[in-house]
């Protein structure tokens, strides 16, 4: 009678394990279709935030491409000392005529500093002054007017201002975007020794030596892909 105890006792005791097991199997089956199913939405929601970064980023490369377009027949002048005063159209007509190129006052849309104003002009000579942007009417005028610029390199403000003679520069004006991307592409084709980088017409580009072909700069990504990576200096 004990006997057939202990092997009824056994059996229900291999009933409860293969309950046990069954049950365990069937939570692990749910578990791993649950896990599935949440890996399957990670994936899916991470495809989708991949998709509306990539369509943030042609919308702001569309919208920068507009905004370059704005200022097509727009130029820079910076390192001309502010007075108060002062007659800007005067200053950019004498400057144009010291680069050889005749200006007169009807092909200027509009002339302005821009910057915050400060009350007492260049006073501090550690502080630069507020750079001039030109609106010209026509594209072309623009164009002279840098392309006289680039052959004389080491221009001054000697007979254009009074006082001590200071570099100025003439540049096409840029948005904030390719003024950014125009300095982070200076400081990466010095750091991997590209020989060349320049703007033409808002757009970025970079030459590793002569001969080479001219290298498109849209963005960080054609940096880091086209010239090096982006690497902090060490201290």
């Amino acid at each position: 009678m004990a006997e057939f105890k202990e092997r009824n006792d056994l059996t229900i005791l291999k009933q409860d394990m293969q309950y046990i097991k069954e049950q365990l199997a069937a939570v692990s089956t749910t578990l791993f279709s649950s896990l599935e199913t949440f890996k399957k939405t990670i994936t899916d929601q991470e495809l989708e935030i991949s998709s509306l970064k990539a369509t943030v980023t042609n919308l702001d490369m569309s919208i920068n491409t507009l905004e370059q377009r704005i200022l097509k027949n727009d130029l820079e002048i910076a390192g001309i000392p502010e007075t108060n005063n002062e007659n800007l159209i005067h200053i950019v007509q004498v400057t144009a005529t010291k680069l050889g190129v005749e200006l007169t006052s009807t092909e200027i849309d509009e002339v302005m500093r821009v910057g915050p104003k400060r009350l007492r002009p260049n006073e501090n000579t550690s502080e630069l002054p507020r750079t001039i942007i030109i609106k010209l009417l026509r594209k072309t005028k623009r164009d002279e007017i840098i392309q006289a610029a680039k052959s004389r390199r080491n221009l001054t403000t000697e007979d254009i201002v009074s006082g001590v003679p200071k570099k100025i520069y003439i540049n096409e004006r840029l948005t904030k975007h390719n003024r950014i991307l125009f300095r982070d592409a200076r400081q990466r084709a010095q750091r991997y020794n590209f020989r060349y980088c320049w703007i033409r017409n808002g757009n970025v580009y970079v030459r590793e030596a002569e001969k080479k072909p001219a290298i498109s700069i849209l963005s960080q990504h054609d940096l880091d892909e086209k010239v090096g990576p982006f690497r902090k200096q060490s201290v």
